[in-house]
């Protein structure tokens, strides 16, 4: 079997949907030593990214090693203008089976595909999208409804996300939209004691990652950490890793000259080990997510979590988080988060070794065997 595995979106190595393709891409190519499926990668043709990308790295062993072939194409990933200019490359390359990991499966594949739907964050977050809302949003809604009757099988990434995706297109798509995780998968993040970072780490610190979009709810991350300290008497600091732009809230601007609120930006897999190891608690209350990595990435560490109950982040998070749902007031909290960070860590090591990226793959790999197995029947 010939598989073509878009991975364009790798280009984005520190984005949830970049670091999630490129994951899930590397387990398959690991299990394709033994199954026999070969492997054609697409990635984006950007010089700027190539040389910096350590997945585009990776990749290129792996293809030396004649695991996969590896192409590059002019089409920004996630773009309008994979409509009109991919098609014809894909077509071409006479794969069996086409993988987008997204929901924008561009127009005229003619291959059998297979696609994934992340989360519905447009329709579930108002203000999610900031620019030319009413036109992108109704863009969402035809591509969600197009693409289940274009492709073969449509992967949700998890439960919350099959639901929400099954509001949209209909209870009559159920047997064509599966999820893809029986649970949360985790990077391989590297582990090194001897490991210096860039900046100096606190002491004593909170921890959240990931962007500042406005389903991520910073301000009220940021409100949380002040009343801690100031009617808790929490003594550590609040470190913000992810993307610095801002999008419906100034987050330099909010915070002004505390000194005990600290802005990391992006960060590599050994930082961002490091900061999982050392760091009091993982804070992330976002209004909704189809999945939420950093959580799970975290759990892998036996480390406290402040959870919101936004999206699929409960059927993710493990069992020892504490959970503030979005709809409560702060104020009623303040002593309780405390009590919870004071309290020793209880993990429960069933969640813990329960969830691979081996398990994902093998789960995405058995659809592709079934759909090539139909097909020739």
């Amino acid at each position: 079997m010939h598989v073509i595995f878009d991975g364009r979106v790798m280009a984005y190595q520190y984005t949830g949907l970049g670091r999630f393709t490129g994951e899930l891409l590397f387990a398959l190519l690991d299990m394709s030593r033994d199954d026999g499926i070969k492997y054609t990668v697409i990635i984006w043709e950007n010089p700027a990214t190539v040389e910096e990308n350590f997945y585009y790295l990776k990749l290129r062993q792996y293809e030396k090693n004649d695991i996969c072939r590896v192409l590059s194409v002019p089409c920004r990933p996630v773009s309008l203008g994979q409509h009109f200019c991919l098609a014809r490359f894909i077509n071409r390359l006479g794969g069996d089976l086409y993988f987008y990991p997204h929901f924008d499966l561009p127009f005229g594949i003619r291959i059998p595909s297979v696609i994934m739907i992340h989360d519905l964050f447009p329709l579930k977050v108002r203000g999610y999208i900031t620019k030319n809302p009413r036109l992108k949003i109704a863009y969402f809604n035809l591509m969600l409804r197009a693409v289940v009757r274009k492709a073969k099988f449509v992967f949700a990434l998890s439960e919350t996300s099959r639901k929400d995706y099954l509001a949209v297109v209909g209870r009559r798509f159920s047997d064509k939209v599966g999820v893809s995780l029986a649970g949360p998968i985790v990077r391989n993040l590297p582990i090194n004691s001897n490991f210096s970072p860039t900046f100096t780490v606190p002491d004593k610190f909170l921890l959240y990652v990931g962007d500042r979009r406005p389903h991520k709810n910073i301000k009220r991350i940021i409100d949380l950490f002040i009343l801690l300290k100031d009617k808790a008497s929490y003594s550590g600091k609040l470190l913000l890793v992810g993307s610095t732009k801002n999008h419906d809230f100034d987050v330099e601007r909010y915070i002004g000259s505390r000194t005990d609120i600290q802005i990391a930006g992006q960060v590599d897999d050994a930082t961002l080990a490091l900061l999982y190891q050392r760091m009091d608690a993982l804070v992330f209350l976002s209004k909704y997510e189809g999945l939420g990595l950093p959580v799970v990435e975290a759990s892998l560490f036996r480390k406290k979590m402040i959870v919101s109950d936004g999206g699929a982040l409960p059927e993710f998070a493990p069992p020892w988080a504490f959970v503030l749902p979005n709809d409560v007031e702060l104020i009623h909290f303040a002593f309780p988060i405390k009590d919870y960070l004071d309290s020793p860590v209880l993990p429960d090591e069933s969640y813990v070794n329960k969830f691979t990226w081996h398990s994902a793959a093998q789960r995405i790999r058995n659809r592709f065997i079934e759909i090539m197995d139909s097909n020739h029947a």
